[in-house]
């Protein structure tokens, strides 16, 4: 992976801060739980369809967008596992928050 990324654009760490690193996952789990929630989400599979869009075309905007300002990216190949790969994770992130959102009770119609 290191051929599709242009160190001079980022500053190289010893190690990752991981408060900072759990403090920023759970904020963009917490931002998918409200969204799905507005959303009436509440099954497995609604979580995972509505959670792929959104980061379909949430991670698309701002890959783009940093691909059009830095050279971070070197070439589109990485964009487009960018893009896969976060859509892949927010969908298992969408059917864990519409699997919770609809385990309660089932009201009869």
């Amino acid at each position: 992976m290191e051929e599709n990324l242009n160190q001079c654009a980022s500053i190289p760490m010893d190690d990752m801060n991981m408060g900072l690193m759990f403090a920023g996952n759970l904020c963009w789990g917490l931002t998918y739980a409200f969204i799905l929630a507005w959303a009436g989400t509440n099954s497995l599979m609604g979580g995972i369809k509505n959670a792929a869009l959104i980061a379909l075309f949430s991670s698309l905007s701002m890959t783009l967008q940093t691909h059009s300002m830095t050279t971070v990216y070197s070439n589109t190949s990485a964009i487009a596992v960018d893009v896969l790969a976060s859509v892949v994770i927010s969908s298992l992130m969408g059917a864990a928050i519409g699997w919770f959102y609809g385990r309660g009770p089932k009201s009869e119609a």
